[in-house]
């Protein structure tokens, strides 16, 4: 069990969420330096002291942590307390009518698919929420 900030708040709940960026952004530049440009905007543009994610995934599956997991994230406002924040590079202009593919790539989908059981980087929770890796997924 993973417990998160100064009152250790038990986590039980993974969100997904999707970056907005496009597809093609900073493509061929590794994660490390995505990971540095999301941490920027988060602290520069959104005031906050750093990134606000646990994990970032990148189109070619590649997976870097962000923020630890025993800090309380910031991705989803009033709902941060236990739950780790996962992004999906890409997904800017992303609709519901959208094929998966046209912003993600089988690999993201591989991780997005896996169960928190069955992900190497996942604790175990009883909760997922976030866009679905379905045939079409907006984000």
């Amino acid at each position: 069990m993973i417990f998160q900030g100064s009152a250790r708040y038990p986590v039980d709940e993974i969100v997904i969420h999707c970056a907005a960026t496009h597809p093609d952004w900073m493509r061929g530049q590794p994660l490390a330096a995505k990971r540095k440009e999301i941490d920027r905007w988060h602290r520069e543009e959104r005031g906050w002291r750093k990134i606000g994610y646990h994990h970032l995934i990148d189109h070619d599956g590649a997976i870097l942590p962000g923020r630890a997991e025993t800090e309380i994230g910031a991705g989803v406002e009033g709902h941060n307390r236990g739950v780790i924040q996962i992004c999906l590079i890409g997904g800017a202009g992303a609709a519901a009518t959208d094929a998966f593919d046209r912003n993600f790539t089988t690999a993201v989908n591989r991780h997005a698919k896996l169960t928190p059981d069955r992900h190497p980087i996942l604790p175990p929770v009883s909760a997922r929420s976030g866009p679905e890796p379905t045939e079409r997924s907006g984000c």
